[in-house]
């Protein structure tokens, strides 16, 4: 498929080829769901780990929930202002890949009952943090005539991950009776859209 665009009054048609087009696609819908994973855990049955597993009272959930919003709010502000001085996808990287090692981490701890609060705001604040680069990192990847065809299937991928994982980690919890195995499947499949980004590289020819 031609898709013509203009540079200086000058028309220059862009070939697509849909065999890298499916596999680019693949591979950052992948990513996506593996990255979402931790946060549809965060957000689903996180606060039943905290109560029923590490005895967390109502009230420790409810001054933990301010904590979240206030570091949630201060990290993703951060991240928006410093993702708007990020030029190329490396510095997507230098900044997407720790976030999600700590996220990652942070999860393990949490899954081992380890510092619970501390583990619980590292792993929001660093995924509040990387979250709006898995979308930078579209952009910085991939031609603008692509970018927004690859962006359309990661988000059929995040309403996968949001559909599939609570009902997982419900299996989970049904079978051993503990979110714990569930808790450690998550911080594994988080890390590993490590190397799926990582192995993005910049203006890719699609």
């Amino acid at each position: 498929m031609q898709v013509a665009s203009k540079t200086n009054n000058i028309v220059v048609k862009y070939i697509i080829d849909y065999r890298k087009l499916i596999k680019s696609s693949i591979q950052v819908a992948v990513a996506f769901y593996l990255v979402l994973t931790s946060w549809f855990f965060l957000v689903s049955w996180a606060s039943t780990y905290l109560a029923e597993e590490l005895g967390f009272r109502e009230v420790d959930l409810a001054l933990l929930a301010l904590l979240t919003f206030f570091l949630g709010s201060l990290t993703s502000i951060a991240s928006g202002l410093i993702s708007d001085r990020i030029v190329g996808l490396r510095g997507v990287k230098v900044l997407l890949i720790p976030s999600i090692a700590i996220t990652s981490a942070s999860l393990l701890l949490l899954s081992q009952g380890y510092l619970p609060t501390i583990s619980f705001l590292a792993s929001i604040s660093s995924y509040r943090f990387g979250a709006p680069l898995p979308w930078l990192a579209i952009i910085r990847a991939y031609p603008y005539e692509v970018a927004g065809k690859i962006g359309g299937i990661a988000g059929i991928a995040i309403q996968a991950s949001a559909l599939t994982l609570p009902t997982i980690l419900g299996f989970i919890k049904e079978i051993t009776g503990s979110l714990k195995p569930g808790l450690l499947l998550i911080s594994i499949l988080s890390a590993l859209s490590i190397p799926l980004y990582a192995s993005l590289k910049s203006k890719s020819k699609v």
